[in-house]
């Protein structure tokens, strides 16, 4: 069975809860080892670093949450750029490229149009927009530095976590349920393209 690194982040900004957090603090896999990431540029990447090479992974899997999101969103590339909108919990706001003389986008190596049909869930897409915050750096630099797979997913808002009424919403245990399926299907098979 696949050794997994399932990351998920901390509550950050006005929000005081995650959905990642929400979701990951339910998935329970025998394989799967979780981190919490801090929302810090100059921290989360290294804590993934250090904790892949003190271990054998085959996947590391990633949740954030991305408000607006209608679906759960599978995140086919992440972008050589920093251009987030806030900074981050120690007051940093990057703006440049991530790495200098890198490609502007680097992919995940899986398949994730067959990772969907083998889930068989209508609430999952496959994304091209990583956003521009931490969700995209740890990404591109998990791509860029790490010889593991590795696939990025956005999960909507959750029902109860914020009160406007015109943000998409989704169950925790929805979600918990369709990650659950995802681990299970990655687990499984080879899912390369």
């Amino acid at each position: 069975m696949k050794k997994i690194l399932l990351t998920y982040f901390a509550p950050f900004g006005e929000i005081s809860t995650n959905s990642s957090e929400e979701v990951a603090k339910v998935i329970d896999f025998e394989n799967v080892d979780k981190i919490r990431l801090e929302v810090k540029y100059l921290k989360d990447f290294q804590t993934i670093k250090d904790k892949a090479f003190a271990n054998k992974y085959d996947l590391i899997l990633m949740l954030g949450q991305a408000r607006g999101r209608e679906a759960i969103s599978l995140e086919s590339r992440a972008t050589n750029l920093n251009n987030p909108k806030a900074k981050d919990m120690d007051e940093y706001y990057p703006n440049e490229e991530i790495y200098e003389n890198s490609s502007h986008y680097l992919y995940t190596k899986l398949n994730l149009e067959s990772i969907i049909n083998k889930v068989g869930e209508e609430k999952i897409t496959i994304s091209k927009n990583c956003g521009s915050y931490l969700c995209n750096y740890v990404y591109y630099c998990t791509l860029k530095e790490l010889e593991i797979d590795s696939l990025f997913i956005h999960l909507p808002s959750f029902l109860g976590q914020d009160e406007d009424k015109r943000i998409p919403k989704m169950e925790i245990s929805e979600m918990s349920r369709i990650i659950n399926k995802i681990i299970s299907a990655l687990c499984m098979e080879e899912d390369h393209d």
